[in-house]
């Protein structure tokens, strides 16, 4: 083999295992805006919220994976498990919407399972959620509603000019609330409790929203959610 060949291997070689090393991991924290610029209905102030469980069959704070700019690989976990910004997510919900009470004064406590969860960015932005919603009676202990909810979400391309990081937070963020909004929205889970619908102003009118990894208005919890540490992102 001549020296130029060899040299050409050799550049190779050392490419590779430049790019092997530059796998990269971001945090990152998801959001939860109520309605969305969709018109919020309100609910009997019924509900305290129990816990999420992650069923998912991988660690909790595992996300996706994704592709930088200059195509170096890398992975997105989150701040706090997913099951507890999942959670923070439907008290959010639950307390724009008037139905959130404390533990002492509900009638019902909403629990759920985070079956499926995944977002990333290697050729376009997707994002997957499935969330079973179980509505217990308190004072029976009885399940009186269950049901699963599902968003698949997903661009044709990349928006160049945004971060893929970020990109993904956003997606995620959005298949999220789609799946809360569906939630304690569906007409089958409050015509079974028989709720009455009653329009309220839209977020813009002051309705709790932000981050998930708080306590997301949870006082009721009787094991409330500590702060996490704002998110770190790596090279992207």
């Amino acid at each position: 083999m001549s020296n130029h060949r060899l040299f050409r291997l050799f550049l190779l070689l050392l490419a590779t295992g430049l790019l092997s090393g530059c796998v990269t991991s971001s945090q990152i924290v998801l959001d939860y805006v109520p309605g969305k610029g969709a018109r919020l209905w309100r609910g009997q102030p019924d509900f305290a919220l129990g816990a999420f469980a992650n069923r998912r069959g991988i660690d909790s704070r595992i996300l996706g994976r994704v592709r930088s700019m200059a195509g170096v690989p890398g992975s997105v976990h989150t701040a706090v498990p997913l099951e507890q910004m999942t959670a923070n997510a439907f008290a959010y919900a639950l307390k724009s919407r008037k139905m959130l009470t404390r533990r002492a004064n509900a009638r019902y406590l909403i629990t759920g399972d985070v079956l499926t969860f995944d977002a990333g960015l290697i050729t376009r932005p997707f994002a997957h959620v499935r969330v079973r919603m179980n509505v217990l009676e308190i004072q029976s202990g009885r399940v009186v509603f269950t049901k699963i909810y599902q968003s698949d979400r997903g661009n044709a391309f990349q928006r160049g000019h945004i971060p893929p990081v970020q990109e993904v937070r956003e997606i995620a963020s959005r298949a999220l609330q789609d799946v809360v909004d569906d939630a304690v929205d569906d007409p089958e889970f409050r015509s079974r409790l028989q709720m009455r619908y009653e329009p309220l102003p839209g977020p813009s009118d002051g309705m709790p929203q932000g981050p998930m990894d708080g306590p997301g208005g949870r006082d009721d919890l009787e094991y409330p959610i500590p702060q996490s540490p704002r998110p770190q992102t790596g090279f992207f």
